[in-house]
């Protein structure tokens, strides 16, 4: 083995420091976004509610949208709302969907028909701010000029001073209020322009007052622990817990914000205040803050997390927050309709993120935990412990010609990384001495182009090429072509299994296995009724999955092939990467989306941009599963990971709703019948 120290070989060491670079960086996390294009009556989405059939109803300036998760219908004055601008929703504890309106109106939806509710007691061209049902089931309307007003049954007469009752500075409230709940201790708080009051069981009102609280309270809310949750006008967060009578407060070493996103606009509202709150399935507090996007509070590593424009939300201003029964988070956004927020199952990190190059081919994680992209422009490294502002490094190109078009990563037993070019031959990465290092034994014996780099049990690379295979033992470099055995010089994969046999994926000629020096061949006498191989995995079982160009995917075990195509369940019969994952389950990468297989229950399921996995088209082999489990794709649109942890299954039984009726041919209305 000759390792060649020349000047060429140090300039692209020193090559290497001098073309990386580092970029702020996050990753993107996937939204479902819903505008007047898709049938929204207007884009200043002001509230948000699920009511008992699933459907979603939104708030606008412009009246009322109802979505079934596929259509938008929609309402307004014409259909017997109070007004149709549209300030808060409520959904009460018998179903009749509530709206407050910006004219002090008030709408009831009883399952059929809008109600404009009239009285005496409600506000006359004031806002609406909020309505909120109690534990004791009594409605609460906040509003501008006429204070808080209290109905004791909201289904009883609207125009009784018995059933009405309102609250202002005379009651020692105030004639503004913007938001109202009720503590685990009975306490009803209202939040006001003179501050934050609380009616106590006694009926009196008190201020509010706690030590090293000096911004304006702008947003409160009761957690389900009874944790009263204070957003400020300067964009920071404090709890207040009402037994200890003890304040927490969180700033940017707790993950909120440390600078404004966007210029502030002129306009009807002030910046980078936290405006709302809501609290997930799981126990999270989500709060948005004006012009900055919205925040998540983990419940259990107490961190916050942002979500915004710089990382998958199509806007910064979130005028309300909700969730439905599946644990979607729903964000009402203030210019841009519905963002419906579905997880975390799949992030993605694309070139707005920092990544050098879109299409990622190749994907490994070093000793140190760092993940390498391989790209058709260099390579990029994300280290997940790092600072924002370093976590990616990018190298724009290693050495002379196409060696910057990546085409395989891996790492050998001595935690070095071999990188494998679409024209640049193989390189070392030195994870101890941090450069890239020739090896010119293997380089003399390889073919410019790599397609594909695998590590055997033995510690041996074995590096495919179109043009054969190139095995480096560490001491000695042998070649193989058709001469030697193989069924085709064009190698597309290679992958070494438990027992140590090594299958070799060609582009037209199947599959050859090698064992103990000896080549067997598999193709359409063995069953293999396809011969384009693209990717070649292995099960928990021991059992053999093969991908192919164009026949779909094949199963070989207990000696025989047998195949499964769109027909059977998958997206597609280009099949282009395979992974299996903790649980056995097989992942299909493919040009129209992935697919996992389940092994248990023998069915296949799909995932596409619906999900969060927008990449669609994968990359050859482009597959990698984590220290952790997690499953990382390369897709022509970046780079996506996969967490089983948050693709929790949905066991909620579905909704059925009838909404046509058809005997003979003749239509039949549902109310009729």
């Amino acid at each position: 083995m000759r390792k060649l120290f020349s000047f060429n070989t140090i300039f692209k060491s020193v090559l290497f420091f001098l073309l990386l670079s580092n970029y702020s960086f996050s990753q993107t996390y996937s939204f479902d976004n819903y505008t007047v294009q898709d049938g929204i009556v207007q884009s200043n989405v002001a509230a948000t509610v699920q009511d008992n059939n699933g459907d979603i109803w939104l708030g606008t300036e412009s009246g009322v949208s109802r979505f079934n998760g596929k259509t938008f219908q929609n309402y307004s004055t014409d259909d017997g709302l109070a007004d149709n601008n549209v300030t808060e929703i409520l959904l009460d504890k018998k179903g009749s969907i509530w709206f407050g309106h910006a004219n002090g109106g008030l709408t009831k939806y009883n399952g059929n028909t809008f109600e404009s509710i009239q009285s005496e007691f409600l506000p006359k061209n004031a806002t609406i701010f909020s309505l909120y049902q109690d534990t004791k089931g009594r409605m609460w309307i906040s509003t501008a000029k006429f204070g808080a007003i209290l109905i004791q049954d909201p289904y009883g007469d609207w125009n009784n001073k018995n059933n009405c009752k309102g609250y202002t500075s005379k009651d020692g409230l105030s004639e503004f209020c913007f938001s109202i709940f009720d503590d685990q201790q009975g306490n009803i708080w209202f939040r006001t322009d003179v501050g934050i009051k609380i009616l106590n069981t006694e009926n009196k009102f008190d201020f509010f007052r706690a030590q090293g609280l000096t911004a304006y309270i702008t947003s409160f809310f009761c957690d389900k622990r009874g944790l009263i949750w204070l957003g400020f006008s300067d964009r920071n967060i404090s709890t207040y817990d009402t037994k200890t009578k003890t304040i927490i407060a969180y700033s940017v070493k707790d993950g909120l914000p440390d600078k404004l996103l966007q210029q502030p606009d002129v306009g009807r509202f002030p910046s980078c205040f936290v405006n709302t709150f809501t609290q997930d399935d799981k126990g999270n507090v989500w709060a948005a803050i004006w012009d900055n996007g919205v925040v998540r509070f983990n419940s259990q590593n107490k961190k916050f997390t942002s979500f915004n424009s710089q990382n998958g939300l199509s806007i910064n201003k979130i005028k309300c927050i909700n969730h439905d029964r599946e644990g979607n988070i729903l964000f009402g956004t203030w210019g841009n309709g519905l963002a419906i927020f579905k997880g975390e199952k799949f992030t993605s990190f694309t070139k707005t993120n920092g990544i050098i190059n879109n299409q990622v081919w190749a994907i490994v994680q070093d000793k140190k935990g760092r993940y390498w992209w391989g790209t058709n422009e260099g390579i990029s490294i994300y280290d997940p412990s790092a600072e924002k502002e370093k976590a990616i490094t990018n190298i724009s190109k290693l050495g002379d010609g196409y060696a910057n078009s990546i085409r395989a990563l891996t790492t050998d037993k001595n935690g070095h990384i071999w990188i494998g070019t679409w024209g640049g031959k193989v390189i070392m990465y030195d994870i101890e001495k941090e450069k890239f290092i020739i090896n010119q034994q293997i380089n003399d014996a390889t073919y410019s182009h790599v397609s594909c780099i695998t590590l055997d049990r033995q510690g041996k690379l074995w590096i495919g090429t179109p043009e054969g295979i190139t095995v480096y033992d560490h001491h000695s470099v042998k070649t193989y072509r058709t001469v030697d055995g193989l069924s085709s010089n064009d190698v597309t994969c290679i992958f070494s299994d438990r027992k140590g046999n090594i299958w070799i994926g060609t582009k037209q000629r199947g599959i050859t296995k090698f064992k103990d020096g000896k080549f067997t061949h598999y193709d359409k006498t063995n069953g293999l009724n396809y011969l384009a191989i693209s990717c070649i995995t292995e099960n928990k079982h021991g059992e053999l999955w093969v991908g192919t160009e164009g026949g779909g995917l094949f199963l070989y075990r207990n000696n025989s092939f047998s195949n499964f195509k769109i027909k059977d369940g998958l997206n597609s019969d280009f099949i282009i990467s395979l992974n299996v994952d903790e649980q056995n389950n097989l992942w299909i990468g493919s040009n129209n989306g992935l697919n996992k297989f389940d092994y248990s229950s023998n069915v296949f399921s799909s995932y596409s941009k619906f999900d969060g996995f927008s990449g669609i088209e994968t990359k050859s082999n482009a597959t990698y599963k984590d220290t952790k489990g997690n499953l990382w794709f390369g897709t022509v649109n970046g780079v996506y990971k996969y967490s089983a942890t948050d693709d929790t299954k949905n066991i909620l039984e579905p909704i059925v709703k009838i909404t046509r009726l058809k005997v003979n041919l003749k239509d039949y209305l549902i109310a009729d019948t």
